[in-house]
C-alpha cells in the first residue's frame, strides 16, 4: 500500500521521527494542520485547472471550427480538381507521352561563357 509514493514502511519511520521531534501532545495538531494544508493545495489545484480549462475552452473552439472549415475547403477543392479531369476525358492512349521541356538556361544564369 502506498501513499503518494510512500510506502508503508517509509511512512512508519517518518511518524516515528515526527513523534520522537514533536511529541505526543503536539502530533494531532501537526497531523491536523497537515491535513489543512493538503486540502488547501488540493482544492488551489482544482482552481487552476478550472480555470486553464475556461481560458482555453475559447481557443479549441475557435481551433476546431478552423480545422473543420479547412477540411471544408480541402475538400471542395478536390470535388472542383476531380470535376475538370472528368471533363478533360481520358488522355488519348495513341498520343504520345508528354515530356517535360528543361527551362532554358541564360549563359549570364549559369556563368558559362559559350562563344569559344
Amino acid at each position: 500500500m502506498e501513499f503518494g509514493g510512500i510506502g508503508f514502511g517509509e511512512l512508519l519511520v517518518i511518524l516515528l521521527i515526527a513523534l520522537i521531534i514533536f511529541g505526543p501532545h503536539r502530533l494531532p495538531e501537526i497531523a491536523r494542520k497537515m491535513g489543512e494544508t493538503v486540502r488547501h493545495f488540493t482544492q488551489a489545484t482544482a482552481d487552476l485547472n478550472r480555470k486553464i480549462e475556461e481560458e482555453t475552452r475559447e481557443d479549441v473552439k475557435d481551433l476546431k471550427e478552423a480545422a473543420r472549415e479547412l477540411g471544408e475547403d480541402i475538400s471542395s477543392e478536390v470535388k472542383r480538381i476531380d470535376s475538370e479531369i472528368k471533363e478533360d476525358g481520358p488522355p488519348d492512349p495513341q498520343a504520345p507521352p508528354r515530356s517535360p521541356q528543361p527551362p532554358a538556361q541564360d549563359e549570364h544564369q549559369t556563368g558559362e561563357d559559350r562563344s569559344g
